[in-house]
């Protein structure tokens, strides 16, 4: 419940901030404003959850009303607020290798802490890695979830 107040306090102090003063939206403002709205809804216990690879089918996914984000963007935002590194020893305690991709060790490391919301469900794409593909593996059975792939 902390990272669904941590969104919502973020979502309610931008949303001020640009009612206070319109002509102040910028690049930057308006990314803020859709972070912390994803936030809020992935850490809320009343939408469809789903992580997934980055090239999943994410306007399908919104169309059946299911939120989605793809792991390697919660990666980035890992290491562009400098908290990555927490989550690397833990992911590399656990036997990642730490010459793995960066964003896939956070993220695991965030997975092992229970830093992530759970989904429910995941879809993992092999494409444009596939160390991406082991990190959703990995975090199906974290959460105790069937792992099925087939694909051509």
């Amino acid at each position: 419940m902390m990272m669904y107040e941590h969104f919502d306090g973020m979502l309610k102090g931008i949303t001020e901030k640009l009612n206070k003063d319109p002509n102040g939206i910028n690049a930057r403002k308006k990314y803020v404003l859709e972070l912390s709205r994803l936030g809020k809804k992935l850490y809320s216990k009343d939408e469809n959850i789903a992580w997934c690879g980055v090239t999943a089918p994410f306007d399908l996914l919104s169309s059946m009303g299911v939120t989605s984000c793809f792991v390697e963007f919660v990666g980035a935002m890992l290491s562009s607020t400098q908290t990555a590194g927490f989550f690397f020893e833990e992911a590399e305690d656990s036997g990642f290798a730490t010459d793995s991709c960066a964003y896939h060790r956070a993220v695991m490391g965030a997975v092992l802490k229970n830093a992530m919301p759970k989904p429910d469900f995941i879809i993992g794409t092999s494409s444009p890695c596939t160390a991406g593909l082991a990190v959703m593996e990995n975090f199906a059975n974290q959460h105790g979830f069937s792992w099925n792939i087939k694909t051509p």
